[in-house]
């Protein structure tokens, strides 16, 4: 199957750009071949194994301790929401977590397979707003020398102009989805 699209979506504890980040999800398609895109889909739904380790699907759930130190924050009206999720929303957030920084890095290394893909998010005030704060916290907290902004996004900065290029259309200069290619192009 040729990816021409990528999907990202973030599950976090507060609806504002500092919102702690729960998980980190990705889905990479062929939006012009439907069946394909759908067994796709189909076969990660059904194997949770596939989650982790296809090369379509992109799933990372995140500690929260550091991010917490680190100033994310934390909603009670988004407490109160997860709260009256049901049993299958809170099983898909337990299981094996790694850091902030390995999410966004992995996800880089992820995204970096498809180079001629277009990233979409939910909506440009939302996780692409989240994933720049999360990059930007991420980059300073390693500012003491891990890791560099081009380290983390160098390979993805074109894939993020192209998500610009169609999302700009509907959305103003200055929306986040624009600062973050802004952010990671430095």
């Amino acid at each position: 199957m040729t990816v021409n699209v990528i999907t990202i979506d973030t599950e976090t504890m507060d609806t504002a750009h500092t919102a702690l980040i729960l998980s980190i999800g990705a889905f990479a398609f062929d939006v012009t071949d439907l069946n394909a895109t759908q067994q796709a889909i189909m076969d990660v739904a059904k194997d949770a194994e596939l989650q982790d380790h296809s090369q379509f699907a992109f799933y990372r759930r995140t500690d929260s301790f550091d991010q917490l130190i680190s100033g994310r924050t934390v909603s009670v009206t988004t407490q109160e929401w997860w709260k009256k999720q049901g049993e299958e929303a809170h099983e898909a957030l337990t299981g094996e977590r790694v850091s902030l920084g390995e999410a966004l890095s992995k996800l880089k290394q992820w995204i970096a397979q498809y180079p001629d893909a277009r990233i979409f998010f939910r909506g440009p005030d939302f996780d692409g707003s989240i994933l720049e704060n999360a990059y930007r916290d991420f980059t300073a907290l390693n500012a003491r020398g891990n890791i560099t902004v081009s380290e983390i996004s160098g390979p993805i900065s074109m894939q993020w102009c192209a998500a610009v290029r169609v999302i700009s259309k509907t959305t103003s200069p200055a929306s986040p989805l624009l600062n973050i290619t802004r952010y990671m192009m430095q």
